[in-house]
């Protein structure tokens, strides 16, 4: 790669919500998801709620997808880009490649039609892969061929695990799994290749997302009196939700 590997990605730094860190929310909660499986090691934990170096990071997600309460986050198209671009496609089984990939359309990945993220795999969660997936209508194929000499190979674990959350949950007795990895080298004749980056956005929205994200203002989290359930409100993640 001739370019910065963080120029790979798309331009939009995490944002860190932090009445909504596990660790704000429960002090001996000694949560450090974030900090421990960030492949750059760009986040760090000086207080009770992470920081992240913006300097350092290369906006590949993963902190998005290992936070267990949402509270470290991206712009919302971002988000929502792979699956507008997944919606678009009528086929029974679609590829997945990151922007790392040196040539998407010839990926190994047993479909026609081959989506480029714009992060890493590892920022798909389990929720995102079902979403993809719609079990029993299709079959998703993430595309990890390159990941060993990706700069930021750490994060294949997390790929892998997430890929087997969401089948185990979309398990049914004599049916396949419904998302699978491909590890082979790309060959073969070229396939279509749809970006799925920054899908519908407007140019105005654009560039917006080279800004860090606002912070969400949220309820106080802990209120004064009345029961601890009334006290300490339940918050549920966007991606459990979507779970």
């Amino acid at each position: 790669m001739t370019e910065p590997f963080g120029a790979l990605f798309v331009s939009a730094v995490p944002n860190v919500a932090e009445s909504r860190c596990l660790n704000s929310r429960h002090h001996d909660a000694d949560c450090n998801a974030c900090v421990t499986l960030c492949p750059v090691m760009a986040i760090g934990l000086p207080g009770l709620t992470p920081e992240i170096d913006f300097d350092g990071c290369v906006m590949c997600g993963v902190c998005v997808a290992v936070c267990p309460t949402g509270a470290i986050s991206v712009p919302q198209p971002i988000r929502t880009a792979l699956g507008t671009a997944a919606a678009s496609v009528d086929a029974d089984a679609i590829g997945v490649v990151c922007p790392y990939h040196s040539d998407p359309s010839r990926s190994s990945a047993p479909a026609q039609t081959i989506l480029r993220h714009g992060m890493c795999l590892g920022s798909l969660d389990p929720g995102g892969l079902l979403e993809l997936a719609k079990p029993e209508e299709r079959s998703v194929w993430l595309d990890v061929s390159e990941c060993a000499s990706c700069s930021i190979a750490s994060a294949a674990p997390l790929i892998e695990n997430s890929v087997g959350v969401a089948n185990r949950l979309a398990w049914r007795p004599g049916r396949p799994d419904p998302i699978g990895l491909v590890a082979e080298p790309a060959t073969g004749s070229r396939k279509r290749v749809i970006e799925g980056a920054h899908q519908g956005m407007t140019r105005r929205g654009l560039f917006a997302l080279g800004k860090p994200g606002t912070v969400e203002i949220d309820e106080p989290m802990v209120r004064a009196g009345g029961a601890v359930g009334d006290r300490l409100p339940t918050v549920l993640p966007r991606k459990r939700r979507r779970l």
